[in-house]
This record gives structure tokens, sequence and C-alpha cells, in this order.
């Protein structure tokens, strides 16, 4: 196989009437679906208008709302060899500054999109130099013709299939090139490590923007011809129990998530609704894209297990766009790993193994372990896994920390137009070794069992060193944001600076809208500076409390704990409190040059009156967000501190209290309370909503 379209003309031919995509809209019922040969058909009619103006070789932005549309369109670029290039609807001033520096860094030629897109954006990309010369071709799938014969070229395997866009720690974006080599590779890699076939029944609300949702799910399916069901991400986070229902009603084999996105399950899914549920169909349940937290699958698979669920289909994977998507997965037929291992000895950068426990062990046996790391598996088939010492570049032997080194077809040919970085990126060698390879140098650190099994313990350029002794960033924010009610979950970020010519611990937590009123921020800081004391013999030197939302993030979720250093450094957090007793180094404030990035912050009309649905909105806006001074109709939502999850998730509350189907994103067109109110008012006059149907929260 040469190329990645010669999938989809297969399946096609074998099974044309087999339903490739079923699409629900607001993650409960089918709204729309698509067969192999119509995928294959309307594909090929992208593919044909592409050519009519573009040549093979071009880069395409591909921006869209959750969509079978989107599908069509990156299999339509594959057919027509347009490098797709996927982002995310931008939000905001540093959304836009991103798509302008991918737009000018990737030389794109158009942007495929909606209707419904395009006119949410034009203005704001009028407005902009580099955003306004673009075409935008528009998909329509009702204008597709489905008879198009396409003169399908065979095009080499060294081809550029796509480019993914990194979300990057501090720096701007940078766009990782993926052949079609590398993805039928990477695609072999995953169908043997997943047992993936053609009657897997593949779920997924992971965005299309994401490697873990385009690669792990939407081009997975296809590889395998199997069945995939389709939601927006926003459906879940209104209502995280639709994911698990989806794999309920459709018999889902394989899906995955974050390991936010099994904490959300658990705090979020009722008794009543785990009644609901039969999940024993779910053969692989891969939890991947962010540190996996040992409690969490513990868990999840305790609760999960009443209505079906096997521990032994919870597995975990590592990897990175750099690498397509997954370096090392764990494999199903063994029970997942978990070992405790010795604090003293890990600082020190070895692994003494104090207990092996597995998924199945007793939560109250795990917890008696100060440290306890997650088996992330093998390396993937027909590629290599290195630990190397980062500093000399010899190999370390098993139970040595260093840095993970992954080598094979499935490592990307580099970043787009940064030849020099991409060098020493993804062309590294071993010293002292015999052969040649070259390997892509992750900048995580990681050990390896006697097995061979890959435990990752946290990223080189982010470990903590105090006294020569090791602490991996992600240890301190799990004690610590797990450790009072007023913190937010997985809000935390950990990192040294220096002050006095040592190393030093700042911590910067998020603290809970409806918690910001009522806590004593004195008695905060002694609380964190006693659970560093205790846990880990640490010093606090400073310590800043922001706003929920507020910590700058990956679009999966990852902190970016360089950029909130920078921020701390440049005194350019807004806190809500901050405790910083001592100067830093000024050498430090000197050299600082890292450069800022987007903080990810992505009835009847008689009934309804103007005034109560106004009233509705500035209690449920107080409730939620009690640190505002007062409430105006005419001020933007964005004025009280909401960003796009809060207004989705008070769409969601909004369409149970009046009756209808509300667009999560509604309060993009319609930024302030009147115009929302406004808007709903016109809309149930004219009977343009859609009567909101039963459903269970």
């Amino acid at each position: 196989m040469k190329n990645l379209g010669q999938v989809l003309e297969y399946y096609a031919l074998k099974y044309p009437e087999k339903v490739a995509i079923r699409f629900l809209a607001r993650g409960e019922d089918e709204t729309d679906s698509i067969t192999y040969l119509q995928l294959k058909q309307q594909s090929h009619a992208i593919a044909t208008q592409l050519l009519t103006q573009y040549k093979r070789g071009d880069t395409a932005l591909l921006i869209f709302d959750a969509s079978i549309d989107v599908v069509v369109t990156f299999w339509g670029c594959v057919y027509a060899g347009i490098i797709a290039v996927p982002i995310p609807i931008p939000n905001g001033n540093k959304g836009m500054d991103n798509v302008a520096h991918i737009v000018e860094d990737a030389e794109i030629s158009l942007i495929i999109s909606h209707t419904s897109v395009e006119s949410r954006l034009s203005k704001k990309f009028k407005e902009n130099i580099q955003l306004k010369r673009l075409d935008w071709l528009i998909v329509n799938k009702k204008n597709f013709k489905e008879n198009i014969f396409l003169d399908k070229d065979v095009f080499s395997s060294n081809q550029l299939l796509l480019l993914q866009y990194t979300s990057g720690s501090t720096n701007k974006p940078k766009g990782v090139k993926v052949s079609h080599q590398n993805m039928i590779a990477h695609q072999e890699g995953l169908k043997e490590a997943f047992y993936s076939d053609e009657n897997s029944v593949v779920v997924s609300w992971l965005p299309y923007y994401h490697d873990m949702g385009l690669i792990g799910k939407i081009i997975h399916a296809t590889f395998c011809g199997a069945t995939l069901i389709l939601m927006p991400p926003i459906a879940f986070v209104q209502n995280p129990f639709r994911w698990l229902q989806a794999i309920s009603k459709y018999q889902g084999t394989n899906s995955a998530a974050p390991n936010f996105a099994y904490e959300d399950c658990l705090r979020n899914i009722t008794n009543e609704q785990l009644s609901q549920l039969n999940l024993s169909s779910w053969k692989v349940a891969w939890n991947a894209a962010e540190p996996i937290h040992a409690n969490t699958v513990v868990n999840f698979c305790n609760r999960f297990s009443q209505c079906g669920f096997n521990p032994q289909s919870l597995t975990t994977a590592y990897g990175m766009a750099e690498s397509t998507l997954a370096i090392s997965v764990a494999d199903i037929k063994s029970k997942l790993k978990l070992l405790a291992i010795d604090e003293n000895e890990f600082k020190q950068g070895n692994i003494k193994v104090i207990k092996e426990l597995f998924i199945d062990s007793n939560l109250e046996e795990i917890s008696q372990y100060k440290k306890v790391v997650v088996d992330c598996g093998n390396c993937i088939s027909n590629h290599q896994i290195k630990i190397v010492d980062p500093k000399n570049r010899l190999l370390c032997s098993d139970y040595k920390i260093g840095e993970v080194w992954f080598s094979g077809k499935s490592v990307a040919n580099g970043y787009w137009k940064k030849e020099t970085l991409s060098q020493s990126t993804f062309f590294a060698t071993i010293q002292n070794n015999n052969n040649s390879e070259t390997y892509l140098r992750t900048e995580d650190m990681g050990f390896m069992d006697k097995n061979k099994n890959l435990f990752i313990v946290g990223r080189h350029k982010d470990m903590i060193i105090i006294h020569g002794e090791n602490y991996a960033p992600q240890d301190l924010e799990f004690s610590i944001f797990n450790s009072h009610e007023a913190f937010v979950e997985s809000g935390c970020s950990a990192f040294s600076v220096m002050s006095q010519g040592k190393e030093k611990v700042v911590i910067v937590q998020e603290i809970k809208r409806t918690q910001r009123k009522k806590v004593d921020f004195e008695k905060l800081l002694s609380h964190v500076k006693n659970i560093l004391s205790q846990e880990y013999q640490l010093q606090l030197f400073a310590l800043v409390f922001i706003h929920q939302a507020n910590l700058p993030k990956t679009t999966s979720g990852k902190v970016q704990r360089k950029l909130c250093k920078h921020l701390f450094i440049n005194e350019e957090f807004s806190p809500l409190y901050s405790w910083v007793p001592q100067q830093l180094d000024e050498q430090q404030l000197l050299n600082e040059k890292v450069s800022e990035q987007n903080l990810h912050i992505e009835s009847s009309s008689n009934q309804l009156s103007y005034e109560k649905l106004i009233h509705w909105l500035e209690e449920w806006i107080q409730k939620t967000i009690p640190a505002i001074e007062s409430f105006e109709k005419s001020s933007n939502f964005s004025s009280y501190g909401m960003d796009s999850k809060t207004t989705a998730l008070m769409a969601y509350d909004l369409e149970s209290y009046i009756g209808y189907e509300l667009d999560p994103t509604l309060c993009w067109n319609y930024p302030n309370p009147d115009t929302l109110i406004n808007h709903l008012i016109d809309e149930i006059k004219t009977n343009q909503l859609i009567p909101l149907k039963g459903n269970l929260k």
C-alpha cells in the first residue's frame, strides 16, 4: 500500500453499503450517517473541486464544527494530494493570532469549512491582512455529485499527508510533517495493538484537530473497515454520560479519552444513569494524551464494572504528534501494571520497585505508597524505544531514568520549515552505538522494566531538581490540587525558578469559582506549604492563586509549565492572591526570553418572556461565577470571565429551562445576555427552534 487513499477505495469496494460513520449531533440520537461507498464518492467530489483550482502539495486549513463533513473533507484532501492542516475554530484574539501564524508558516492556499463557520469568522478574518486574502471552499454535501470520475494518481508514500500543528508549551505552534508512509506504518501498529478489525465499533468525542481524535479514531476506524460513532466534543463536556451511553447503545468496542474524561465520568455519572449502561462490549478503553493517575484507572474499573465493564479492557498509551500518534500501548491481554517505587531512589534518577501492583489491586493498598507509576505498555510493532541519558546520549539500563527516544517509520519527517530544530529533534543518534539508526527525542523522562514496558515519569525540561534530587512536577501538582475542596482539579502548575543561586519551587493553582469569596488565602498558603513539606520535604518559594480556567494549557489539556513560568517571572498573571517573599535572581530575569502563547482557556414564547430569561441568565451567572460585582445585560459574557466551555455549559442548562435545543456555540454570535435573549425570543416566536427531547441528566 503506497498511500492512504487506497484504504478507502478497498473498503468502498468490499463493503459499499456498510455504515462508515454514524454522527450524533447532540451526543444522543443519530442525526447523520454515511456508508463506505458514499464516503468515497463524496470525497472524490471534494477532490475534484480542489483540483480545479489547486495543485498537489498545496496546503488547506480545515476549520469545522464537528460533523461528517470534516471527515469527507479530509479524505478529499487525501485523494487530491492537498496537505490537510486541521485546526480548531479560533476563539478570541490569541486564537486568531495562532491562525494567522499557521497561515503564514504553512503557506496556506485555502480554507475548507462550513457556511456557518465562515459567517462566524469572516469579520475577524477581514481585519487580518494575512487571513483576508484566503479563499474559502464551502462544503455542502447536498451539492455533491455521487458519480464523479476521479483520475486517481498513486502518490509516493513519501508524499505529505497532513501538517499536525502542536500546541507547544511556550512557542508558536509547529507543524509536524506526517507522510502517507508515516500514517500507514502507524495504523498498522495501532491495528495490532488494539486488535482492531472490520467488526470493530469505534466511539469518539475527541476533536478532529487533535492527533488522538483524527489519527486514533477517525482515520483508524476507516483503516480497519470499522464503523465510527462520532459526536462533538462539547456533547461530552456538557454531559459525560453521553459518551458511555453511546458505547452502550452502539456496542462500542474501542474508545479513548484523556485521564480527565475518566475522572469526569466518575464525578458526574449518577447511580441511576449507571443502571442504564451495558459496557460489556467495550474491549479497548485507552487512557492517553495526559498524565495517567493510578487512582483514576482503579476507581473507574471498580465503579463501572457494575455495568459490565471488564477492568482488563482499560489500557494506556503514550505518544505525541511527532511520532504520528502512539509510541507504546499496554496490551489488553495482560492486566495493567502499577509500580510502587521508592521515592528516595527516584530523586537520584533510579527506580527501586517496592511493590508490583495491578489495575485490580485494592485501592487502600495502592494508597499506602507515596509514588505509584502506571505502565504505558510496550513499543508498537516494528518500532524501537530506547531510554537514553540526555546529557551524554548513552543508553540507560533497565530501571534507570532517562529520556525516551523512538525510531521507526511512524516518526514524522520533521517540523515544517524548521530544519535546524528538526535535525536535533528527529535525527538524534546514540553515543557508542554501532548502527546508524536515528531517533526522535521526546523530551519525556521514563524507564523500562525487565519486560520492556515503558513508564513515564515526567518531562526532561520540566523536571524540578532541588539539591541534586529529581521531583516530577505532575506529582507535586496532583498532591496539591487533590488536597482541598477549593482547588480546581488538574488546575495546578509546579515549576522551579532561580533565587539566590538555587532552584526554588513555585506553585500556581486555580481556585474554584464557587470558593473565591469563601476561602482564607493565608490558610491556603499554609496548607500548600504543609503539603510540600510533609509529602516531599520541599520548601515553597512562591504561590499564586488564579481564577478558574486561567491556567495555560495546550489544546489536549496539558499544563504549559514553561508558559506558566514565563507569566510568573514577568508578573503577567492576574492573581486572586500572590505570595512571593523573595526576589528572583536578576540574571534569570534578563535571560527570560520565552515567548507567550495562547492561554488555553478552546415552553412556549408567552411563558418565556424576555424578563424571565434575563433573570434566569443573571441567576445562572451569579451562581456559577460568584466573584462578579454586578450583572449587566449588555456586558459581554467574556467580561464575566466566561470561557467557551462555560458558555457551552450555560447553553446546555438554558436549553433544559426553555425546552428547545440550543447550539453550544450560540454565544459566539450573541455575545451578551441582551442579544442572546432577544435572538431566542425571535426564534421561539417563529418556530425556528427544535423542541428538546426528554433526556437523563
